[in-house]
């Protein structure tokens, strides 16, 4: 009996990596879009319009990758206004192929960058690279991008990342329980409770941060704001997760100003957003009326205060 097991154990854990090594580029872009069609009619149930973005493989039209150098004066974070600064560069290979061993230094400025292939855009292709990521992943960029579509007068403004973020997410859980795929399903579930832990502690490092920047000398900013890093353990993994960017060699705090305001950009409202889901539960009704929010981030600050006496009272 204790061979049996062990031999479907072993199936277990080995086929399906043997299996996904073995299936040829051209496989896997048609599997993708696939699951592609498959996450987006799903979509639909809960309130998300599909879009042409990711409906097409790079076999079908050309790639476009992108790399983005965000710049933020230091001493300064994003908070209320974007990056200061945000220089585009679009190519139709991956830009690791073509630079290499670079590095990027302001005096004045910080300097953060970040490497993608998706974009809310219909041009936006399923490439070879997206091809080969997890699943829990490849779905939650899929109706990540379609609420972006989704949400188009919030394009631009400095909340539309925010509040689609979390959705998407929470959006790709549900799948996961559609699909009755329970292994991805709680992958998703702990990733949620992950970034919960890091809105949170990202919301009290920013108030930290810009106190050392009003109250101590220039020259032990950065000292001091590592010194009380590790106090945000989630975070600071976070904050030192640039695996998509080119300028990994540069020293932390020579990115800290932009990288803590792109975080903010993306999980300032990751907890809220959940903990909003958690009071309604009922993910359609949230997806419709967070789609609802205003621009401007006091308004939007008004109506998610709104939503939570609504929900409240439920």
């Amino acid at each position: 009996m204790r061979k049996i097991l062990l031999i479907i154990l072993c199936i277990f854990l080995f086929e399906p990596k043997a299996a996904a090594a073995e299936k040829s580029e051209e496989e896997l872009l048609r599997e993708t879009a696939a699951l592609s069609k498959e996450v987006k009619e799903f979509g639909k149930t809960i309130g998300i319009e599909p879009s042409a973005v990711l409906t097409k493989t790079a076999l079908e039209a050309p790639r476009q990758d992108w790399l983005v150098v965000m710049a933020q004066k230091r001493g300064t974070l994003a908070l209320h206004e974007p990056i200061e600064m945000e220089f585009w560069l679009y190519f139709s290979e991956s830009p690791r192929k073509i630079i290499q061993n670079w590095y990027l230094y302001n005096k004045s400025y910080s300097i953060y960058t970040r490497l993608g292939e998706q974009l809310a855009d219909k041009g936006s292709t399923i490439t070879p690279d997206f091809a080969k990521e997890e699943l829990m992943r490849k779905v939650d960029v899929i109706l990540h991008e379609d609420l972006h579509m989704n949400t188009e007068h919030l394009r631009g403004t400095i909340n539309q990342e925010a509040i689609i973020t979390p959705l998407a997410t929470l959006a790709a859980l549900k799948f996961f329980e559609y699909a009755e795929d329970r292994a991805n399903y709680t992958k998703t579930e702990a990733l949620i409770q992950r970034y919960r832990a890091i809105s949170r502690e990202l919301n009290d490092f920013v108030k930290t941060v810009l106190d050392i920047f009003l109250h101590i000398p220039e020259e032990e900013w950065y000292e001091k704001i590592f010194e009380i890093a590790e106090d945000y353990p989630n975070y600071m993994a976070e904050f030192r997760n640039i695996g998509e960017s080119l300028n990994q060699e540069s020293l932390e705090e020579n990115r800290l100003e932009a990288k803590i305001s792109y975080d903010y950009l993306y999980h300032k409202y990751f907890d809220r957003v959940v903990a909003l889901y958690e009071k309604c539960g009922d993910l359609k009704l949230l997806i419709a009326d967070l789609k609802k929010s205003p621009a401007e981030t006091s308004a939007l600050e008004a109506y998610l205060a709104e939503l939570e006496k609504k929900y409240g009272s439920r």
